[in-house]
């Protein structure tokens, strides 16, 4: 036997595997944690070619552009933990609206979600406790004319 194989069987042998395994998962684990969460529907039947990631993605909240414009997509987004800011959540809308191929976001609205809830009961008192994550909501756009963008 191979000097690593003998490790590895000592190894499980010692009842470890489990513990390395979420060791070796624990960075992707905290890596993923500590992004947003995107969802996204697509309207148009057809998929555009993505943005540049630098490209600049204009944020509509009240009013409509003035240029015209079809609708592509839906994008949500929200926090996963208190360790992700706000900021983060707006920027990651403007990337899924780039990757969508989208030039702008209108009707942008910040929200909330319940993710979670717990009932308790402390002799004659009951609580309910809800978990809500803020979440930032738009309609991804596309410019009609290629010079337009206000």
């Amino acid at each position: 036997m191979l000097n690593s194989q003998v490790a590895a069987s000592q190894f499980k042998s010692a009842g470890l595997w489990p513990l390395a395994v979420c060791i070796c998962l624990l960075p992707l684990a905290l890596l993923l944690g500590c992004s947003p969460k995107v969802e996204r529907v697509r309207l148009l039947p057809v998929q555009l070619p993505p943005k540049p990631v630098d490209f600049p993605i204009q944020l509509y909240s009240d009013k409509d552009p003035e240029c015209p414009f079809e609708e592509i997509g839906l994008v949500v987004s929200r926090k996963r933990n208190a360790f992700v800011s706000m900021e983060e959540v707006t920027e990651s809308l403007r990337a899924e609206a780039r990757k969508m191929g989208g030039d702008a976001v209108i009707k942008v609205k910040l929200g909330s979600v319940v993710t979670g809830g717990s009932v308790g009961t402390y002799g004659d008192f009951s609580s309910v406790d809800v978990e809500q994550k803020s979440t930032i909501s738009g309609t991804v756009i596309r410019w009609l004319e290629a010079n337009c963008s206000k």
